[in-house]
């Protein structure tokens, strides 16, 4: 596929919940409580999955993530101001996504770029940039 870019929107979420009942205890025992995503429209991961899978020739299936289509903004990380912690809630945040898919680590990953959002890592006193440069998850080979 050719690498451009597409305008979308993603909802704050805090602490995601890990499925249905609504906890946020992993199965290593850590938490999503120092965690934020941006949860995207799920057609974009539907459509993307099924790109990937014939551009492979259907050799290759993606599952859905966990979370959905989804930006991982904050990764286990306390921030340092707290004052601004959730002061995103709820709220949508305009984002550019790549048409250009990438497996890191079992996940099918397209780049995302988001300046508002590196802002507001700024503000809660972390990096601007997380460990793992903003990406959209669209599914997983798990």
């Amino acid at each position: 596929m050719s690498k451009g870019f597409f305008h979308t929107t993603g909802e704050c979420i805090f602490s995601p919940p890990l499925g249905s009942g609504g906890g946020i205890v992993r199965r290593d025992g850590r938490t999503t409580e120092w965690w934020m995503i941006l949860l995207c429209d799920a057609e974009i991961g539907s459509y993307m999955r099924e790109m990937y899978r014939r551009a492979t020739h259907g050799v290759h299936k993606l599952n859905e993530p966990l979370w959905g289509t989804h930006v991982s903004v904050i990764r286990d990380e306390r921030p340092s101001v707290m004052e601004y912690w959730m002061s995103l809630e709820g709220k949508e945040v305009s984002l550019s996504y790549s048409n250009h898919i990438e497996l890191h680590a079992g996940y099918a990953v397209v780049e995302v770029r988001c300046d508002p959002i590196l802002d507001y890592r700024e503000k809660l006193g972390l990096a601007r940039e997380p460990e793992w440069p903003l990406h959209m998850t669209i599914g997983n080979l798990k």
